[in-house]
């Protein structure tokens, strides 16, 4: 389920924010992608519809989360378990992109 994916991603981030002091870069990159999964969320579940500007804020997050999460799992053999914890992240992220791309088509 896409949703619960995203849910998944969105903790996972969560929990690496603190990690990083506030105000470093890498603290800015995790609220910016955890900020953008939850307006991705928003466009997948209905809730809530983002605005143009919020997907133009949200795509080159999610296809960075995409890339990197790619790059990744692409080290391993399909048949791994890195592999495997990897790929429905991509699989998600590969949705959620084409949302917004249609959604900024229209």
């Amino acid at each position: 389920d896409t949703l619960k994916s995203i849910d998944n991603i969105i903790a996972l981030e969560k929990k690496f924010l603190p990690r990083f002091p506030v105000g470093s870069s890498q603290h800015s990159l995790l609220q910016n992608r955890i900020l953008a999964l939850q307006s991705a969320r928003n466009l997948i579940s209905g809730e809530r519809r983002p605005t143009r500007e919020e997907l133009e804020f949200v795509l080159p997050r999610i296809e960075s989360i995409l890339h990197k999460t790619s790059k990744a799992r692409d080290k391993f053999e399909p048949s791994s378990p890195n592999y495997k914890r990897l790929d429905p992240t991509v699989q998600t992220m590969v949705m959620v992109r084409t949302a917004i791309l249609q959604v900024l088509k229209e």
